[in-house]
């Protein structure tokens, strides 16, 4: 698909109030006793190592309910979530280009697990949805990382009803899941290098690698 940047892309940077950053981060991250949050903080890390090699402006979205994510969306001329709202973990832009990015990471691999809001962001967002899914984030293996351009393309299966109806005090835990096997992200995903890249350690405290402040939303 052509990543050639267009009118609307062009101006998404400006209209959404996306912030350029140029300081780097060099912090250690807590002692994650759950392996589900060790998983998902170290596919971060290596998230933003890779977009921060490809020279890519970031602004982190990942709080939830970010008024800025809305803003690019409506800017790239994408319909409303439904049901909403929005939810992301990364902005990128890189030469007017836009990525709204979902983070998943397994400690080996494995099935990934999505709420149905990240579906429907998948859906309005369309070709500027992207999936980046980490294997091997507690495993001694090397760390790999497959991007999936517009996730709506992945065999998702409903594998949880929601329990409660959309509105102002429902939950992520509310909400109705979806599945997607990893051999069907391995097929339809690309694998990319991530040689040379400033990546977290496995042995120890898991450490952010050297990467672009997130610039923080508005």
């Amino acid at each position: 698909m052509d990543e050639r940047p267009s009118d609307r892309t062009r101006c998404a940077r400006r209209s959404a109030g996306l912030h350029p950053v140029s300081d780097v981060v060099s912090s250690v991250a807590p002692v994650y006793e759950n392996r589900t949050l060790l998983a998902a903080a170290r596919a971060t890390d290596v998230a933003r190592a890779f977009e921060a090699a490809r020279g890519a402006t970031l602004t982190d979205v990942s709080r939830g309910r970010e008024p800025v994510l809305g803003r690019t969306l409506s800017n790239l001329g994408c319909p409303e979530v439904d049901p909403g709202p929005p939810s992301a973990d990364l902005i990128s832009v890189l030469d007017d280009v836009v990525r709204i990015i979902e983070i998943k990471g397994r400690g080996s691999s494995g099935p990934i697990t999505i709420i149905e809001r990240e579906l429907g962001t998948f859906r309005a967002a369309g070709e500027w949805s992207w999936l980046y899914v980490v294997w091997n984030t507690t495993q001694p293996g090397p760390f790999q990382l497959f991007l999936v351009r517009d996730p709506t393309r992945l065999p998702w299966v409903k594998t949880q009803p929601w329990t409660k109806e959309p509105g102002p005090f429902r939950g992520a835990r509310h909400e109705a899941k979806f599945e997607c096997p990893s051999w069907d992200i391995e097929r339809l995903g690309d694998e990319v290098s991530l040689n040379g890249l400033d990546l977290p350690e496995k042995l120890g405290r898991p450490h952010a690698c050297r990467a672009p402040r997130l610039a923080q939303a508005p």
